[in-house]
């Protein structure tokens, strides 16, 4: 339970910037773009996460807060870029589903959109719990994971799981309750990624470095 609330407590205040205004903002289509520019400390939050769960086997030490602020310092210009890049190209997408009807698009359209985004969300997870397991750059990261599909359809289809908790979560609350539970998302992804790396030879980063 320390773990956890520390992770928590530590995902709550690196993300606060973002949160924060989001909790006073519509959500309407037009808003997308705001949505999307202040989600994107949740990327290195979660890439940080993920990596103080990783140090937490076999630590002698209790002090997570002190490995997430090197898994943040780690991952920090990988996940901004990654989740950057991700986070402009939903946005996009979901302005144009949420204007079909008034481009005169049918509902083929909205779904093919949502696939996409669905696909760009479970991508963009699993990418990240590889930058935050491995010493790969966020492109290869990236390029990986697009692969994990064909070679892993069950990390994939996890990593879908916890993306639709996720968008549940924000559907039926608030923003706010979704950072409460950043500790348990990175948890699960961290519990559906390493397995894989397991059975592969993709590098890892050296526990003992500070």
């Amino acid at each position: 339970m320390y773990w956890n609330g520390a992770v928590g407590l530590c995902v709550a205040l690196v993300t606060l910037p973002g949160w924060l205004p989001m909790l006073f903002l519509d959500p309407v289509v037009s808003n997308t773009p705001l949505f999307a520019f202040f989600a994107l400390p949740f990327g290195p939050a979660l890439a940080a996460g993920v990596h103080t769960y990783e140090r937490r086997e076999g630590a002698e030490d209790l002090t997570p807060v002190r490995y997430f602020l090197q898994g943040w310092r780690r991952t920090l210009v990988g996940a901004l870029a990654l989740w950057g890049i991700a986070l402009a190209v939903l946005a996009l997408l979901l302005v144009f589903a949420g204007n079909a009807g008034a481009l005169g698009l049918g509902w083929w359209y909205v779904a093919a959109v949502l696939v996409a985004a669905a696909a760009i969300a479970v991508w963009t997870f699993q990418a990240t719990g590889l930058l935050a397991l491995t010493t790969l750059s966020w492109r290869d990261a990236l390029r990986v994971s697009i692969g994990l599909a064909a070679h892993a359809p069950a990390t994939t289809l996890g990593v879908l799981t916890i993306v639709l908790a996720n968008l549940l979560v924000v559907t039926m609350t608030f923003e706010a309750v979704l950072v409460l539970l950043g500790w348990l998302t990175a948890r699960l992804l961290h519990l559906v990624v390493d397995p894989y790396l397991d059975a592969t030879d993709l590098p890892r980063p050296d526990k003992d470095l500070p």
